[in-house]
């Protein structure tokens, strides 16, 4: 048996030898002698205390120990076998559309029996076994989906667990990286440590056209030729649809400023999404580039385009086609490795792992019964201690 707590029951040992040291002072009464000045001596119950060497009421002190250390046990979380192991992993692996062949072979290669595998793209599913190597999907990669499922992982893994190791296999785009990521990987109780694997290969710098009007033929052949064309209508006049607070937001960048929703509509891969989810911006392959459509109006008044938030929200909407963009950087990345084990926590402790259920009633019952026990014999003894 193992405990998930074992300082509880090594409270229940410590007041169990402080019992045994209160059975050694005991409380007698005296021989009765008879006195001729007895008269005088007020009437009452005359008593002594004594030490022994041998204590005293030794069914008493038994049935007392018994339930200390039952009571002990119980809240100490038992475990019963011995099918705990020294430490596992949780591998986050990428699969998405940033993910090379490469990450498959990282995580085959450090996978072993009784590892989780939480593969991650713009969500994130458990794999049992590293046998499922996953095809990448053309979607941006989200890692805070993946390290919020593999948090869920740690109770389960905790019960046959010493310690757990988190390992993180992707190209780490900045695409990929949002606020949560550092904060979730720090609250991890173990190592984490990064296994980057290649990017993708940078496309060629191709010519990128921002237009005003729907697109022309001649815009749609750029496209064909490998362009990025955009069409990012101009600001309504005064006559257009008033400008309102609103939000947009597209990648890592959010918008929160007076804005217009302009009535395009929008197919292919979403870009960026107003506040309610709605499409924003949206990229349609053409040949080997695409058109994107924007929908966000701006106020020709104002400094919202001097802005820096808006400014790296257009610096998302300009990028080349797909989106696949440039790797981490290392002040995004700050913090999230971490070489030691948390030495501000122990793994069953903070956690709050249920123990065994069942064996902690049947501790807690033999203990009540000891307790009852113990009443019962110290009346029928008549000793008040």
């Amino acid at each position: 048996m193992t405990f998930a707590a074992p300082w509880a029951f090594g409270i229940a040992v410590a007041a169990s030898i402080a019992t045994v040291l209160w059975h050694l002072i005991s409380t007698q009464r005296p021989e009765r002698a008879l006195l001729p000045t007895a008269r005088f001596v007020p009437a009452g119950e005359a008593q002594a205390i004594s030490r022994t060497v041998r204590p005293t009421d030794l069914l008493l002190l038994a049935l007392r120990l018994l339930a200390l250390l039952l009571l002990g046990a119980a809240f100490a979380g038992p475990r019963l076998g011995s099918s705990r192991v020294g430490m596992v992993r949780v591998i986050v692996a990428d699969a998405s559309r940033a993910a090379q062949s490469d990450v498959g072979d990282s995580v085959a290669a450090l996978w072993r029996a009784g590892d989780r595998v939480v593969w991650f793209d713009s969500s994130a599913d458990v794999a049992v076994d590293s046998g499922g190597r996953r095809a990448s999907r053309a979607v941006n990669g989200r890692l805070s989906a993946g390290l919020v499922r593999a948090h869920q992982r740690v109770p389960e893994l905790s019960q046959r667990s010493d310690s757990l190791e988190l390992v993180i296999v992707s190209p780490l785009l900045r695409e990929e990286i949002d606020a949560a990521v550092v904060p979730l990987a720090a609250r991890w109780v173990g190592r984490v440590r990064v296994v980057r694997s290649h990017a993708p290969a940078a496309r060629a710098a191709l010519p990128q056209k921002t237009i005003t009007v729907e697109p022309t033929p001649a815009d749609s052949a750029s496209a064909r030729a490998g362009a990025a064309v955009v069409w990012w209508p101009a600001a309504r006049d005064a006559k257009g649809p008033a400008a309102h607070p609103d939000a947009v937001w597209a990648g890592d960048a959010t918008v929160v400023r007076q804005l217009t929703r302009l009535p395009i509509a929008h197919s292919g891969r979403i870009v960026a999404r107003w506040s309610d989810g709605e499409p924003a911006a949206s990229e349609q392959p053409v040949g080997a580039g695409c058109v994107r459509r924007v929908s966000i109006g701006v106020p020709r008044a104002g400094d919202t385009e001097l802005q820096p938030s808006f400014v790296a929200l257009k610096q998302v909407l300009e990028m080349p086609c797909g989106g696949v963009g440039e790797s981490a950087t290392d002040a995004q990345l700050r913090g999230l490795v971490r070489d030691w084990p948390r030495p501000d926590v122990r793994l069953g402790a903070r956690l709050h792992v249920p123990p065994s259920s069942t064996t902690t009633l049947w501790l807690l019952a033999l203990a009540a019964c000891a307790l009852l026990l113990e009443l019962f014999v110290r009346r029928q003894a008549g000793v008040e201690q």
